[in-house]
């Protein structure tokens, strides 16, 4: 006897290629989307080795780098330097120049810090809310006294100008202005919340500010 040897035929592939693009397209459109606190906690991660990067940065190029934060965005800045300032220099004197030039920083106003790695300026996405708090004096003299570290909330209500002070300072010496940027979302209903701490060592820790039992360190 001769054997006869069933197969699919062509109109049974089709249908079973028909079939099973229908179950991918349904299986795609089922999936959920990024939550609003994973994309924040991207987000956040970018930030926190954008701050990790300036600290090493500043060290390298022997820069002063400031670090502007307000509602809209931050804005990476390096002081401006003498032979960039017009009207600075009162005195041609040599002597007097390189006092001028080296003297406080707060003399001098600020600028983007234009680099190939990175933006100048960031912008905070539309439906965040930040808050950023800094160390100072106050800082130093109670950390040292209590053990604890004393943030003060920073005014961040004002847009850049090159007059404006940055709030943090990321210093040659590889310190830096001890800060919290606190960043969260305005719709309650999909409410999340991080926190970027970064201290005057450098240690950045990123942790959500519902559960901070898990930081991250950068």
């Amino acid at each position: 006897m001769r054997n006869h040897l069933s197969g699919f035929t062509l109109l049974e592939i089709l249908i079973v290629i028909v079939i099973m693009g229908m179950a991918a397209s349904v299986v795609v459109m089922t999936s959920p989307a990024s939550s609003p606190e994973s994309m924040m906690h991207d987000q956040c991660s970018k930030y926190a080795r954008l701050f990790a990067f300036l600290n090493e940065q500043s060290m390298v190029e022997g820069e002063l780098v400031g670090l502007y934060v307000d509602k809209e965005g931050m804005k990476i800045l390096r002081r401006e330097h003498a032979d960039e300032v017009e009207n600075h220099l009162s005195d041609t004197d040599f002597i007097s120049q390189l006092i001028s030039k080296y003297d406080s920083y707060e003399k001098f106003g600020w600028v983007e810090y234009r680099l190939p790695q990175i933006e100048s300026t960031y912008a905070f996405p539309e439906e965040y809310q930040v808050e950023l708090a800094v160390g100072g004096l106050s800082y130093e003299s109670l950390s040292s006294f209590t053990g604890k570290e004393v943030l003060t909330k920073a005014t961040i209500d004002h847009k850049f100008d090159t007059k404006v002070q940055p709030q943090v300072y990321f210093y040659p010496s590889m310190e830096v202005t001890p800060f919290e940027l606190k960043i969260s979302t305005k719709s309650s209903r999909d409410y999340a919340e991080y926190i970027i701490k970064m201290s005057e060592n450098g240690k950045i820790v990123l942790k959500n500010g519902e559960n901070d039992k898990d930081p991250e360190y950068f």
